[in-house]
């Protein structure tokens, strides 16, 4: 049920309920998208770990976000560029800082062995799939594994992969992420056969939050990181919250007892 929020008071008497995501982990703690990174989403009490996944250059679904290696490991060149056994032996930690050098990029099965059974992956395709259409080959039959022992979600902007995943994969749940204004996102969400939406936090608003909710769809804006947001949010009764920071979100719910 959403929350009642008047005169800046919380009343108890409705159930108020708001679940974690883990953005690529616990971004604004550990070095995004990294075993550790997850480790202290998890510690957070995180319900759901966020991260993305590129392939590699022999065939591999890794864990990382920019298209190139650069921002992360220091190491000039594209994801696709690269073998897994290469990423693997970069420094994923150190542009952190010091307290993380050493840290590796996971592979997608080394990210959902370590997040599962804890907290639910959100897996992000990256949108390098529009440039390698045999992605979707690869990386089919590691999800058809893993959502025999997890509910697992698939998120992309590039929205037609969602739409062939879900014709081929019927256990997984799929969302549309966008970061641009959208007036009627549930259309996109029905054209794709879509499970839920994931707005950027600044792209939507109660018109939109409102019809979303009269017809079933799961809302889990990102990212948002500071109380004022959460309280926003919180008011507004999405269902869940991307944050950078999911200590601080799970510590503002505890104090507001919110339940999870």
């Amino acid at each position: 049920m959403s929350p009642i929020l008047l005169e800046n008071k919380i009343y108890l008497w409705y159930i108020i309920t708001m679940k974690i995501i883990g953005h690529r982990g616990a971004k604004g703690l550990a070095p995004e998208n990294t075993l550790i990174s997850f480790k202290k989403g998890l510690e957070s009490n995180a319900d759901y770990i966020e991260f993305d996944i590129q392939l590699t250059k022999d065939n591999k679904v890794a864990v990382i976000h920019d298209y190139s290696l650069q921002r992360t490991t220091g190491i000039n060149g594209l994801v696709s560029e690269f073998t897994l056994a290469e990423i693997k032996k970069a420094d994923a930690g150190a542009w952190f800082s010091e307290e993380f050098r050493g840290q590796q990029l996971p592979s997608l099965e080394e990210a959902l062995d370590f997040i599962i059974p804890k907290a639910i992956p959100v897996i992000e395709i990256k949108m390098s799939y529009f440039y390698n259409p045999d992605f979707k080959k690869y990386l089919t039959p590691i999800l058809e594994e893993y959502s025999k022992k997890s509910h697992l979600i698939v998120i992309s902007f590039f929205h037609p992969i969602l739409k062939e995943l879900k014709n081929d994969l019927k256990n997984i749940e799929t969302a549309v992420l966008y970061n641009s204004a959208l007036t009627a996102p549930w259309q996109v969400a029905e054209s794709v056969k879509a499970d839920a939406v994931h707005p950027r936090a600044d792209s939507i608003n109660m018109d939109i939050i409102n019809e979303l909710k009269k017809r079933g769809y799961p809302i889990r804006p990102w990212v948002i990181n500071t109380e004022k947001e959460f309280k926003i949010f919180l008011d507004a009764g999405v269902d869940a919250l991307g944050t950078d920071f999911p200590n601080i979100l799970n510590e503002f719910l505890s104090q507001n007892n919110v339940s999870k």
